[in-house]
């Protein structure tokens, strides 16, 4: 972008050291098409999925989590896309090749890009671009330590970094804004989207649907998916 350059460092200082040791994204950055350039805010560019009806499934689970909160982990990760777009996602049965298939998994797990232990690399994604049943599919470092608790005491936030896999499994890259979840580097807990994200994602698959279409929308009753983690509840009218 116009005016936006990153500072050139010719010898690794502790800041740019401590940066690069930081716990990331295993997707590879977009390289600048300009010399000396930034990055793009957004950066699509992979592909996107031919239908807003997507289907998704387990092959494992982490054992640090009971599989009932890792679902709904999951699910709230998805939520945040669908949240802003027509995309729809359906879990089908453990084991089904979904589009986008879920794996927990450590070192080298087959599909060229191994993990790396603990911290370092958490997870990765594969783009719809991609040739194959790989395509969408999201794996999560199973060195790390899964946990849903803010603060997560050491753990990783399986939200943060489920919805940030998935935004590369629907087609976007590494954002450079750096408060975006689509930003490279973890830093902790971040279950929501920023403007950058949204207008990715929104040039992509565009703005989400009419609200009579939302499929959490029924009459005038509100459903609660998982209300035991629900601490109150207020009711509005739409008219």
């Amino acid at each position: 972008l116009p005016g936006r350059r990153f500072e050139q460092v010719t010898e690794l200082d502790e800041p740019t050291r401590e940066k690069m040791n930081s716990a990331r994204c295993g997707n590879p950055d977009t390289s600048p098409t300009v010399e000396g350039a930034a990055l793009d805010e957004f950066v699509t560019g992979a592909g996107k999925w031919s239908t807003t009806n997507l289907t998704y499934s387990f092959q494992n689970y982490t054992p640090d989590l009971p599989q009932s909160t890792v679902q709904w982990a999951i699910d709230q990760a998805f939520g945040m896309w669908s949240a802003e777009t027509p995309l729809r996602f359906r879990r089908v049965a453990d084991g089904t090749s979904g589009d986008i298939v879920i794996r927990f998994v450590a070192g080298d797990h087959g599909d060229g890009s191994p993990f790396d232990g603990a911290s370092g690399v958490l997870a990765h994604a594969f783009y719809p671009s991609n040739s194959g049943p790989i395509r969408g599919d999201s794996h999560f470092d199973e060195a790390e330590t899964w946990t849903l608790n803010i603060p997560t005491g050491g753990g990783i936030d399986l939200v943060t970094v489920a919805a940030h896999e998935f935004g590369h499994a629907l087609g976007l890259k590494h954002s450079a804004d750096s408060s975006a979840l689509m930003a490279p580097f973890y830093g902790g807990p971040r279950r929501f989207l920023s403007t950058d994200d949204i207008l990715g994602i929104q040039s992509l698959y565009g703005g989400p649907g009419a609200l009579e279409n939302a499929t959490w929308i029924h009459g005038n009753a509100a459903l609660i998916e998982h209300p035991g983690n629900v601490e109150s509840q207020r009711y509005y009218g739409f008219y």
